[in-house]
C-alpha cells in the first residue's frame, strides 16, 4: 500500500508540474501580430453629370412613398440665443441678412 501512495504521489507531482510549466509557457510567450507591408494610399475618383430641374424632380418622385417629417422645438432662452449668436456668427449674419425687409 506504501508503494502505490508513493507512486501516485510521483504521478500527481510530475503532472502538477508540468501543467505549471505548460502555464508559465503560455504567460511568457509573446503573442504573434501578423506584420503587412504598408498599403499605398489610394485615391478614388467620383463623377457625375448635374442633373437637370426635371431629371432631379423625376428622380426625387420616382418610386417614393410620402415621408412624415416630425419637427420638435422648444423657445430658446434669452442666454440660449446670445450663446447661439456668439457661437454661430456667421449663419447668424446670414440669417439676419435673409430676413431684412430693406
Amino acid at each position: 500500500m506504501n508503494t502505490t501512495t508513493l507512486k501516485s504521489r510521483l504521478i500527481l507531482s510530475v503532472a502538477g508540474f508540468a501543467g505549471l510549466m505548460a502555464v508559465a509557457q503560455a504567460w511568457t510567450t509573446p503573442v504573434q501580430t501578423m506584420h503587412t507591408a504598408p498599403v499605398a494610399e489610394q485615391v478614388v475618383t467620383i463623377t457625375a453629370k448635374r442633373l437637370t430641374t426635371e431629371e432631379k424632380i423625376a428622380f426625387d418622385t420616382q418610386g417614393q412613398v410620402p415621408q412624415q417629417v416630425i419637427i420638435s422645438a422648444r423657445k430658446l432662452t434669452e442666454q440660449e440665443k446670445l450663446a447661439f449668436d456668439q457661437a454661430h456668427p456667421a449663419e447668424v449674419a446670414q440669417a439676419y441678412r435673409a430676413n431684412d425687409p430693406s
